[in-house]
């Protein structure tokens, strides 16, 4: 009889039978065993554990929709006092060990003295439950590189979510270099006789880069591996002052070396890459993971008009954008000891068509754009920014290599609308802000001064620009807003079916940039599909009227009536 119920029921069965026998009031504590030795039984070959280690575990499953469960959690529906519940602790220590629950410290917790030990019940021992499996834990050995450094972004996630405690890490990091020796990594990383700390601290560096692509790293980036934030100050202190052991044998260094400010961020150096990361092109990967890449089949083709004075200009930068042009000039500046890089700023009004002259640029070159935004690079983090604007270039060097080794053409690095990081700088000793603009100013004059490639920034404020840019820039476009003949010409272009009568009219009477032009066009195509009428020239002067938001931008002295 007993064979047949290991046979029909399945594991949530044998748990659930378990849970209602122990909290059955008929059943003496010395009978339970016995009464259910066919539940605790399958229990127990499924998982390979101890009678005892079942009945704990039943009580896990029971709660494994709480990622905190607590010892007095489990003691209670036992009913066993607290010194019971430690003469147990090596049963639930076992279930921890073979990782068929997991220790984590309580990270909803609402006071930091509050320590409590919690646990909770992983997903893949959820699911091997549900299906009626063996649970077999995951087996780290014998991993490929790419594998490797899949684990260890595993294990830093599980940390940075409470789900395993900093001992756990450490623990479970060490199994995974010595279950990995084959590996040059794992190999290297043990003869370094590091402590647990080194151990952390280094294998979250190579983490940071390779899965994250940060090679800018502060101390917010261990926040959620330390228990302590005393811990966390002392190793940060030892890293600046670089007397740190990871610093003393080279494998950190600050960030920021042979640039400006303060180490407020470390990296690998380049003999720690070359010693634990052979094998993995990081150049390579990160082009490959760069998010920021137009292709320049994807740019729409625009029709763009420009004043006279601008369109020689944007003609003459085309044409040396041309790759064949460009190589021959570039070839030529090195030769003659100059910088080859090309960094560009188009300053003018918004909506006189700066970024889309970039995309349009960019599409008659073949070229990729690189687009930055800057407001994202804005961070809460002091010193984030500056390890923002660190990566951009970074990527942007990764990328120009890929494309100079698979001999195609290099993008265009596209600062959009960059008034908040060329502008003129302002007196530290009035705030921090001003200081990290400062530092991100100097980091960018530096990232310029060395560029290998083209840079073309966008600005509304000429007259803000900080002298210091205006020299790297070795072309220098002002977008005014259209002539008369040109405000003509985009009006027709935008909307074709206007007389040449109305868009002389319309240009006449509203000084408005192209970018006005084309919202003016919009809406008058939202009205046209709701009314099914085609909006008439007084509707186009009302639209005109309520484009600049009560400035009149009417041409003094000029009045024309509606049609």
């Amino acid at each position: 009889m007993q064979k047949n119920i290991k046979q029909e029921m399945s594991l949530l069965c044998h748990f659930g039978k378990i849970i209602k026998i122990s909290q059955d009031p008929r059943v003496k504590r010395s009978d339970f065993f016995n009464k259910a030795k066919p539940n605790i039984k399958a229990v127990c070959e499924k998982f390979k554990i101890k009678p005892m280690q079942a009945l704990f575990l039943a009580y896990f499953i029971d709660q494994s929709d709480d990622r905190s469960i607590t010892l007095k959690d489990i003691a209670a529906p036992l009913k066993l006092s607290k010194i019971q519940m430690l003469k147990h602790m090596d049963y639930i220590d076992g279930l921890v060990s073979k990782k068929i629950i997991r220790s984590s410290y309580n990270k909803y917790r609402l006071i930091e003295s509050d320590n409590i030990e919690c646990y909770y019940v992983p997903s893949n021992v959820i699911n091997a439950v549900r299906k009626n499996q063996e649970f077999i834990p995951e087996n780290y050995n014998n991993l490929n590189l790419d594998q490797f450094f899949s684990a260890l972004e595993t294990l830093f996630y599980q940390r940075k979510e409470g789900e395993i405690k900093c001992a756990d890490l450490v623990a479970e990091l060490k199994v995974l270099l010595k279950d990995n020796k084959q590996l040059n990594i794992s190999e290297t990383i043990i003869n370094y006789n590091l402590d647990n700390e080194e151990l952390v601290l280094l294998l979250r560096f190579c983490h940071l880069l390779i899965n994250e692509d940060d090679d800018y790293v502060g101390s917010h980036n261990f926040d959620d591996i330390f228990d302590r934030a005393v811990t966390l100050r002392r190793i940060w202190k030892s890293l600046q002052s670089e007397t740190h052991k990871l610093c003393e044998i080279e494998l950190l260094e600050p960030a920021n070396r042979g640039g400006f400010g303060d180490p407020e961020y470390f990296k690998l150096t380049d003999k720690a890459k070359e010693d634990l990361l052979a094998g993995l092109d990081i150049s390579k990967k990160k082009a490959k993971n760069c998010r920021e890449l137009k292709k320049y089949e994807d740019l729409v083709e625009k029709k763009l008009f420009y004043n006279e004075k601008e369109e020689v200009q944007i003609k003459r930068l085309t044409a040396l954008l041309h790759n064949d042009n460009y190589k021959l000039v570039e070839d030529r500046l090195g030769k003659s000891g100059m910088r080859t890089g090309f960094a560009c700023i188009f300053s003018g009004a918004p909506g006189t068509g700066k970024t889309e002259t970039a995309y349009q640029i960019a599409r008659e070159t073949k070229r990729a754009i690189f687009y930055v935004n800057i407001s994202e690079t804005k961070s809460m983090w002091f010193g984030e920014s500056e390890k923002k604007i660190k990566e951009i270039f970074d990527k942007y060097r990764a990328v120009v290599d890929d494309a100079k080794k698979a001999e195609k053409n290099i993008p265009i690095l596209l600062f959009n609308e960059a008034d908040a990081v060329i502008s003129k700088r302002r007196d530290i000793d009035v705030s921090p802000v001003a200081q990290t603009e400062n530092a991100i100013q100097n980091i960018i004059l530096q990232e310029i001064e060395n560029l290998n490639g083209i840079l073309i920034a966008t600005t509304n404020l000429t007259e803000n620009i900080d002298k210091a840019f205006e020299r790297r820039f070795i072309f220098k476009i002002d977008f005014e807003k259209p002539a008369l003949n040109v405000r003509t010409s985009i009006w027709l272009s935008i909307i074709p079916d206007l007389s040449a009568e109305d868009a002389a009219s319309l240009s006449k009477q509203f000084n408005f940039s192209g970018g006005q032009i084309e919202n003016i066009a919009r809406k008058r195509t939202v009205d046209t599909i709701l009314s099914g009428n085609t909006p008439t020239l007084k509707d186009m002067i009302a639209y005109c009227q309520e484009e600049h938001l009560g400035k009149s931008e009417t041409m003094i002295g000029f009045s024309l009536g509606a049609k």
